[in-house]
């Protein structure tokens, strides 16, 4: 293969960063340029990211010279490009108009924040944690919903039709019920939803806890059951930053899940939950992660 700037800088392990801003299959299916185009308009939501970290130091060492933040931009890219035929006398590629509005529609769609124009079509909120709202719930459901759940066991439980019924005369004959069976309960009641809304998208805001992977087995129980919702994961401190980056990477394009933060108004707290988006970041795009910040 020919040499080239993108494999002078690219590092192992780029490819995953792009997965999270649902920009996979971009990077897949570009040349050696395209993806430096697109690495240069997704580089402010890779701060504090090591990989990224690690490429900014080749690119400034292929260019020999630094390179500021603002500068790696995709209207910068066919530039460093072109400067970098010029120094190892390689022809110039006439990549000045490859940068195409691809590149600055991906850059205007994420520098606002990740999904923020989709959840703002959401026309319905459900709150399957309340579970005297469950019987009814399929009612009424039609365009992008956001659906809140908890599942609070340590592993998770699959749902059938059978069992969640049972599940169901139980709390209506004011029976107690144990965690596992009210997991199972408000996961069938979640797949009702999405297979009830025929014409809109549904965005889930999930807590698990300290228990991670089951987030996870949901993914993967939804997706093979051709039900694809996205899924925002709530985080905190508590949670280990390796933790969330492995069940956040390894979730498929189809059921993404990304990390949702919501930042404490205590200032004092704010201070743990900013070191810990830090330690995230290193591991994680942090332009994918949602943070909520009331203040």
């Amino acid at each position: 293969m020919a040499r080239n700037l993108w494999r002078d800088i690219v590092c192992e392990g780029v490819e995953t960063l792009f997965y999270p801003l649902e920009l996979g299959s971009e990077y897949a299916r570009g040349s050696d340029f395209e993806r430096f185009a697109l690495w240069c308009a997704c580089y402010e939501f890779f701060a504090g990211n090591r990989v990224a970290d690690s490429m900014r130091e080749r690119l400034e060492h292929s260019l020999g010279e630094p390179v500021t933040d603002e500068y790696i931009a995709p209207e910068n890219a066919a530039k460093m490009w072109q400067t970098w035929c010029d120094i190892f006398a390689i022809n110039r590629e006439d990549v000045a108009n490859k940068c195409d509005e691809k590149c600055q529609i991906i850059f205007k769609k994420y520098r606002l924040g990740i999904c923020d124009e989709k959840l703002n079509n959401v026309t319905q909120e459900i709150d399957l944690d309340r579970l005297a709202d469950i019987g009814d719930i399929t009612e009424c459901v039609n365009g992008d919903i956001a659906v809140k759940m908890s599942l609070n066991g340590e592993s998770f439980t699959r749902p059938d039709r059978y069992h969640s019924e049972c599940v169901q005369q139980k709390i209506n004959n004011g029976e107690k019920c144990n965690i596992s069976e009210i997991d199972l309960l408000k996961t069938q009641c979640l797949c009702d939803v999405i297979l009830s809304n025929k014409c809109g998208k549904l965005y889930l805001y999930l807590n698990v806890g300290r228990t991670l992977e089951v987030a996870l087995e949901l993914a993967a129980f939804l997706e093979r059951h051709k039900m694809y919702p996205r899924i925002y994961l709530n985080v905190s401190p508590y949670n280990d930053p390796i933790s969330i980056a492995k069940v956040c990477l390894s979730s498929s394009e189809r059921v993404l899940i990304t990390p949702l933060l919501y930042m404490p108004e205590d200032k004092t707290k704010r201070e743990l939950f900013e070191n810990f988006i830090s330690e995230l970041a290193a591991i994680y795009p942090i332009g994918a992660v949602r943070v909520v910040d009331y203040n």
